[in-house]
């Protein structure tokens, strides 16, 4: 079995129902777990990665600086690793 560890640069601060996103000048990774590995994303219905993570994706941690946000992947793919899973790691910012 295969799980992809998504690692995600805030560039832009959520929306909240009275404020729209706006640039997040912060240095903030958001840590998301997926079943399955990089192609299974390839052949879902032709949606965003980005959204496809946020609707498939089991968030882990969010508004982590860049040491935490490596030092929770470690220990996300030393986990999954010791329980005989493959761990595929990706990165993308949300835009």
């Amino acid at each position: 079995m295969t799980v992809t560890v998504v690692r995600i640069v805030e560039a832009y601060t959520k929306p909240t129902r009275f404020r729209k996103a706006r640039v997040n000048y912060k240095n903030e990774f958001s840590i998301y777990i997926l079943p399955g590995a990089d192609d299974d994303f390839s052949r879902s219905t032709g949606e965003d990665y980005e959204e496809f993570v946020w609707r498939r994706g089991i968030l882990i941690a969010e508004r982590l600086d860049a040491e935490q946000a490596k030092q929770k992947v470690d220990e996300i793919r030393s986990k999954f690793g010791r329980s005989g899973f493959n761990v595929n790691e990706a990165e993308f910012v949300n835009d």
